[in-house]
C-alpha cells in the first residue's frame, strides 16, 4: 500500500481495517469484503486514476465531530465517530478522481441492524455534504415510504445544525406539526426536505437519502427512478441508501443488496458505488441466538448504541418464538428472511399435555371460520383459566361431496371418532353449526363469537337475530391477528395452552404458516399453507376475544381489532 503521512483519524481507520482482516473484530463476509476492497483500492489507486485526499478526509471527520448528538444517552455530546464510521465517511468523501478532482463515489448502500445509529450518522453526512460542498441552490431530498420515516433523518439534521452557534441564523427551519417541512439556506438558497412516497419531477439534487428501502414496493419505483435521475446536473452528487434487511417480497432491496454485495466482493467493477453491509452469515442464523460473539456482525455499534443486555432479552424470547426469531434475524442480525414462515413445531405442541379441567359453565369466547363452503369449517371456544392458561374446545364440519375423499386417512378416522362431522351435500350445512351452538350454549357461557365479516355475514346475522348471540367482526388482516398470534405462541412456549390432544387442531397447527407485511405484522396465510388451517384460525379468533373482549380479564376492553 502506498505510504503517506498518517493522522490520528487515519490511524483509527487503518487499525479498524487491520483488526477486521486479522479477525480481531468479528465481522460478516460483506463487511470484510468492504475492507478488502478498500485495501485493494489503496494498492491500485495510481494505476486506476484515483487518489485518497487526506485533507478532505480530515475536514470531513473534523466537521462531523463538531456536531452534537440530539437524542438518548449521548444527547448534547460531540458526535465522536467510531472507527467503522470513519471508514465509511472516509471512503465516501476522500476518494477522488485524478482527472477532475471530484469525488469518486456517487452512490452508496449502508445496511446494518436496528439501533446502530444509521439515521444520525446519515444526518451528519448530509450536513457535511451540504455545508462543505457549499454549492449554490443545492437541493437535498430525504425519501421513504412514509413521510414520518423520512422525517427521522430530517429532524436529526435540524437538531445537529441548531446545536452549532456558528451557523447562526443562516437557516430557516419549517417544522409544522402538519404539512410540509423543510430547511432553507438563506445565503445560498438551498433546501433540504423530507418526502413520503410522493415524488415530483424537476429536482436538481446535490444528494438524497433513501431510507429503509426494504419497505419500498413496486409503486415506489417511480420515486426511486426520479431520485437517481435528478442528480445528473451536479458535478459530484451523492445518493445514500440506508436500510435494515428485507424479505423475499422486498424487490428493490433485493436488487440493491445483490448489486452492492457483488461490488464489495469485486465481482462487478463499479468505481462509483460504495457499499457497507453488516450482516450475519447464512450459517450463523440459528447460532446467533446462543453465541454473542456473532452479534457484532450485524451491529457495528454493539455496546455503544446497541446494548448487549437488550439483545439478550430478545434472543431469549426468540429461542421459543418463531415469529420473534424471524424478527431477530431480520432487524437485529440484519439478514434476509422469508415473508412466509412455519411457526408451530409439532414437538412443542405435543408437550402441552396438561389435563383439561371441567369446562362446564365456564365463561368463554368463540371463533368461527367457515373457510370455503365446500370444505372444512371450524368452531373453537377459548376458555380463560387461572395462571394465565387457556383451554380450547372445538368442532369441525365437512361436506360429504365437497371434493375430498372421506374414505382416506385421516378423514375417515376423524369422522368415525366424531372429530369431524360429515354433512350431506356438497357444501357445509350452516344448520349443523347452529344446532351445535345451541347445544354448546347449554354447557358453556359464550360471551361472543368472532367471525370473518366478509365471508360469514349471513351466519353472523342469524346468530344475532335468531339466536340472540353477540357477534364480533374479526377483520382478516395483519392488524387483527398480529398481537393475538404472538401472545398465543408465547403461551404455547410456556405450556399455558390446553388443547386436550385435539387431533384436527394439532393437524391444522402443524399446517400453519404466517405471512409478514412490510411493517412486520403477521397473520395466517391460507394460500401458502399446504393444507387447511381453519381450525387454528378459529382458535386464534377466539383467543383474541379472550385477550381483548373478556370483561373479567385485566386486559383492555375494545370494540374492534
Amino acid at each position: 500500500m502506498r505510504k503517506c503521512r498518517v493522522s490520528a483519524n487515519r490511524r483509527d481507520l487503518e487499525r479498524y481495517c487491520d483488526d477486521v482482516l486479522a479477525k480481531k473484530v468479528v465481522v460478516g463476509t460483506l463487511e470484510r469484503a468492504a475492507v478488502e476492497r478498500y485495501r485493494h483500492d489503496c494498492d491500485t489507486a495510481g494505476a486506476r486514476g484515483i487518489y485518497w485526499d487526506d485533507e478532505d478526509f480530515e475536514r470531513t471527520i473534523s466537521f462531523v465531530q463538531l456536531l452534537k448528538h440530539s437524542t438518548g444517552e449521548f444527547c448534547g455530546h460531540p458526535f465522536i465517530l467510531k472507527p467503522w464510521q470513519k471508514f465509511v465517511a472516509g471512503n465516501l468523501f476522500a476518494w477522488k478522481n485524478k482527472d477532475t478532482g471530484f469525488r469518486r463515489f456517487r452512490e452508496c448502500f449502508i445496511s446494518m441492524g436496528r439501533g446502530n445509529g444509521k439515521s444520525p450518522f446519515m444526518a451528519a453526512l448530509v450536513n457535511r455534504l451540504y455545508l462543505l460542498d457549499n454549492e449554490p441552490r443545492s437541493q437535498f431530498q430525504l425519501a421513504a415510504v412514509e413521510r414520518a420515516q423520512a422525517e427521522i433523518v430530517f429532524n436529526e439534521i435540524c437538531e445537529q445544525l441548531q446545536s452549532q452557534p456558528a451557523f447562526g441564523d443562516r437557516f430557516e427551519y419549517y417544522r409544522p406539526k402538519h404539512g410540509k417541512k423543510s430547511i432553507v439556506d438563506k445565503i445560498l438558497g438551498g433546501v433540504i426536505e423530507p418526502l413520503g412516497s410522493e415524488g415530483r419531477d424537476g429536482y436538481n439534487l446535490l444528494g438524497y437519502v433513501a431510507d429503509e428501502i426494504h419497505a419500498w414496493a413496486a409503486e415506489h419505483n417511480a420515486l426511486w427512478e426520479k431520485l437517481e435521475s435528478s442528480m445528473r446536473k451536479r458535478r459530484q452528487p451523492l445518493g445514500m441508501v440506508i436500510s435494515t434487511a428485507g424479505d423475499d417480497r422486498s424487490k428493490l432491496w433485493l436488487r440493491v443488496h445483490k448489486f452492492s454485495s457483488q461490488i464489495a466482493r469485486l465481482l462487478i467493477k463499479e468505481d462509483r458505488h460504495f457499499s457497507f453491509i453488516c450482516e450475519i452469515d447464512e450459517e450463523d442464523r440459528k447460532a446467533s441466538l446462543y453465541d454473542e460473539t456473532l452479534w457484532r456482525k450485524g451491529n457495528p455499534n454493539l455496546d455503544v448504541s446497541v446494548k448487549r443486555e437488550a439483545l439478550r432479552l430478545i434472543a431469549n424470547k426468540a429461542k421459543n418464538d418463531p415469529v420473534c426469531f424471524n424478527e431477530w434475524l431480520r432487524y437485529h442480525m440484519n439478514i434476509r428472511v422469508r415473508s412466509v414462515l412455519k411457526v408451530i413445531d409439532h414437538k412443542l405442541w405435543t408437550t402441552c399435555k396438561e389435563t383439561m379441567p371441567d369446562l362446564t359453565g365456564r365463561h368463554c369466547h368463540g371463533g368461527l371460520d367457515l373457510g370455503w363452503r365446500n370444505d372444512l369449517a371450524s368452531l373453537y371456544l377459548c376458555f380463560p383459566l387461572d395462571k394465565k392458561r387457556f383451554a380450547f374446545k372445538g368442532w369441525n364440519w365437512l361436506p360429504r361431496h365437497g371434493g375430498r375423499d372421506l374414505t382416506a386417512s385421516p378423514w375417515s378416522q376423524w369422522i368415525e371418532n366424531r372429530d369431524v362431522v360429515a354433512c350431506d351435500g356438497d357444501a357445509t350445512d350452516p344448520d349443523a353449526i347452529y344446532e351445535r351452538l345451541q347445544q354448546v350454549r347449554r354447557d358453556h357461557a359464550i360471551s361472543s363469537v368472532a367471525l370473518d365479516p366478509a365471508n360469514a355475514r349471513a351466519v353472523g346475522l342469524h346468530l344475532v337475530n335468531n339466536m340472540g348471540m353477540s357477534v364480533f367482526d374479526f377483520g382478516q388482516n395483519c392488524q387483527s391477528y398480529n398481537e393475538p398470534i404472538r401472545e398465543f405462541l408465547t403461551a404455547l412456549g410456556e405450556g399455558r395452552i390446553l388443547h386436550d390432544n385435539d387431533p384436527v387442531l394439532a393437524w391444522a397447527a402443524d399446517n400453519l404458516v404466517l405471512r409478514t407485511n412490510p411493517a412486520g405484522l403477521v397473520m395466517p396465510d391460507k394460500e401458502k399453507a399446504d393444507e387447511k388451517i381453519d381450525p387454528i384460525v378459529a382458535a386464534f379468533m377466539a383467543f383474541a376475544r379472550c385477550l381483548y373482549g373478556d370483561p373479567v380479564s385485566s386486559g383492555p376492553r375494545i370494540r374492534s381489532l
